[in-house]
């Protein structure tokens, strides 16, 4: 299966939804003027996307791992080139 733009998307971690499905990380060129933002992916059990996103700064930003909490949401680690206040 296949996620993302276009331009250049990388996924880096994949981990299983507590509901099925699974989580995807890692990071996009959406061709904005934010440059490179973290990528992020829900999908049910057979790959079908039922969310997606991207979030990040000025710099360029990319998702390493991620995970889903005990309370329902998500954790992504990552890094980000932003200086701080961007």
């Amino acid at each position: 299966k296949t996620f993302g733009t276009e331009n250049d998307d990388f996924g880096t971690s994949v981990a299983q939804a507590d509901a099925g499905g699974y989580l995807i990380t890692g990071s996009t060129d959406s061709g904005s003027e934010s440059g490179v933002d973290v990528l992020v992916i829900q999908t049910d059990e057979s790959g079908e996307v039922l969310a997606n996103g991207s979030l990040g700064g000025a710099g360029a930003d990319s998702g390493a791992a991620i995970i889903q909490t005990r309370i329902g949401g998500v954790g992504i680690t990552g890094s980000s080139t932003n200086r701080a206040g961007e």
